[in-house]
């Protein structure tokens, strides 16, 4: 309706539509003149301070969880702001109800600062939820998660016991515009505060659940409509690294079949005999279109799955993974997605790229990121002569890319030019020792001199970001760079990430590199409820 015809109503009608307005065009209601403004007022900072309270959820606090799905229940306005939540933990019952403590990079007093004192509620029971609630969590895990008998028996049980999983996965389904969920790692094998598996059952089931059901006539719930990004064992300074459950493909594949998802981040999958290897995910299912696996050790079957169901990928990352013992996994690996996503991928990070460069601008003609392509990659030996013996090395190719016709100080290098797409944007280049023989610096700088050609071609004029840091980080004195390699490149304007270091703690500058290296979030999540990144963010 239109400002000249909202002023046409008599005034008490104005105030009774502006106190029933749905939240989601209650602004624009308020502007369409002074009088609906005026009547809106109230609801407009109410909902200021509700976004500023519930934009951004975890679960730290045990009472945190179960407040939250009751405001979903009973307040819809209230609810409609939470768009974010970081589940750090999971309580297999009452007796682990309290707050939890951070043993890493943080001490007690700003732990404190930001929670709060300690909170310990683990001789509440059963009892804590009123009857009618227990009533009304059974009709949502049947009517609109339309979860079998038997497994809404299971969880209600759960629920009674003090099980916080199952009342954080009826409220994700339950809210209207949350969109990002991000589940932090958590020691579940020796700590004692923490649940013994991962903290996807659930949640996992209630998709799957939705999504058989939709052949009769089920709907997808307002949450799960909402989802665009799942983070799964996203890692934190303020744990050890290694103490962390791990989670298997199929228990994590109905998450591929959300409506919107757009982002999987998925970190520590595998390391664990999964009983249902042949797991449900049919070909082009998914809206996934930014995919990463860090940490992961699965079956190449698994890889060729998750990739194959997804439509349209544009963003793809595969970070100190395995797929086997079978070295030509990796090569298997790379066809599925020049043949699935060859049109589509626009991002590309891997482990390696060798003996791929050659075919790489022609099985992804539309990439624009390149990430962590290491000189191990580009640099190849020469034939050599020693003591009167010619030897050729056991790992040269029998075909390869172009090699630059010049090597200097007998470093045999790919020729980016030829080698790379033209489309490329950013380009991400990383170190690795090539030969115990022959010192770092001669290969890194040869790989700066073809970097430089590189820039000059005016093929490459989209290329705006070279990450240098991972390239000459290491070198010992800067005089071990070619300064003219690099006034070439920085002529040309390039962003070489070189010059972003600063006197910050270590975990802060290297969150700050990091985002520069962020594409759709992709592998790369930060923690938002991190109590040092909201301290920065201030």
């Amino acid at each position: 309706m239109d400002a000249s015809r909202l002023l046409t109503l008599p005034e008490e009608l104005i105030a009774v539509i502006a106190d029933h307005i749905s939240v989601e065009s209650l602004l624009d209601f308020a502007l369409a003149s002074p009088e609906t403004y005026r009547h809106t007022k109230h609801r407009l900072e109410k909902n200021q301070r509700y976004h500023g309270e519930l934009r951004i959820q975890h679960d730290h606090l045990p009472l945190q969880a179960p407040k939250l799905l009751r405001t979903a229940l009973s307040d819809s306005e209230a609810i409609w702001h939470v768009r974010a939540f970081e589940s750090w933990g999971a309580r297999p019952g009452f007796q682990k109800w309290k707050t939890w403590r951070f043993y890493e990079d943080i001490t007690e007093e700003e732990q404190e600062e930001w929670l709060g004192p300690p909170e310990d509620h683990t001789s509440l029971d059963a009892d804590f939820y009123e009857p009618e609630e227990l009533v009304h969590y059974r009709m949502i895990m049947m009517d609109v998660l339309h979860m079998s008998p038997s497994n809404v028996y299971k969880w209600i049980e759960r629920i009674r016991d003090g099980w916080d999983e199952p009342i954080k996965g009826l409220l994700f389904a339950l809210a209207p515009r949350l969109d990002r969920l991000n589940f932090i790692a958590y020691d579940s094998w020796q700590s004692t505060e923490y649940q013994g598996e991962d903290p996807l059952g659930f949640l996992c089931l209630a998709i799957r659940s939705v999504y058989d059901s939709l052949s009769i006539g089920a709907a997808w719930p307002p949450g799960f409509m909402s989802l665009r990004m799942v983070s799964i064992c996203n890692s934190t300074s303020l744990r050890h690294p290694h103490d962390s459950y791990t989670t298997k493909p199929s228990r994590l594949a109905p998450l591929f079949l959300l409506p919107n998802i757009k982002v999987l981040n998925l970190t520590l999958l595998g390391y664990q005999d999964d009983e249902e290897p042949d797991f449900f995910l049919p070909p082009n299912s998914s809206t996934v279109e930014e995919l990463s696996f860090s940490c992961c050790s699965i079956t190449l079957q698994a890889f060729i799955k998750f990739i194959q169901g997804c439509r349209h990928l544009r963003h793809f990352l595969c970070a100190a993974s395995s797929m086997g013992s079978n070295h030509r996994n990796d090569t298997e690996l790379f066809r599925t997605l020049s043949r699935c996503h060859n049109s589509t991928l626009e991002s590309l990070s891997l482990d390696s790229y060798n003996r791929r460069l050659s075919i790489l601008a022609t099985s992804f003609p539309r990439l624009k990121v390149l990430d962590r392509l290491s000189i191990r990659d580009l640099v190849r030996d020469q034939i050599r002569n020693t003591e009167g013996l010619t030897f050729r090395p056991s790992d040269k190719p029998q075909t390869r890319a172009a090699v630059s016709a010049d090597p200097v100080d007998g470093v045999d290098v790919v020729e980016l030019r030829d080698a790379l797409p033209s489309s490329l944007e950013k380009l991400g280049l990383s170190t690795h020792t090539v030969s115990a023989n022959r010192p770092d610096f001669m290969a890194r700088n040869a790989v700066l001199r073809a970097v430089a050609d590189l820039v000059e071609d005016e093929r490459f004029s989209n290329l705006k970001q070279i990450c240098l840091r991972g390239l000459l980080n290491i070198a010992s004195d800067d005089e071990e760079w070619d300064p003219h390699a690099l006034k070439r490149i920085n002529q040309c304007g390039i962003d070489t990430h070189l010059q972003h270091s600063d006197f910050s703690p270590f975990w802060l500058a290297t969150r700050r590199h990091k985002r520069q290296h962020r594409d759709g979030n992709l592998g790369l999540v930060v923690n938002e409820t991190d109590p040092r990144e909201l301290r920065e963010l201030q």
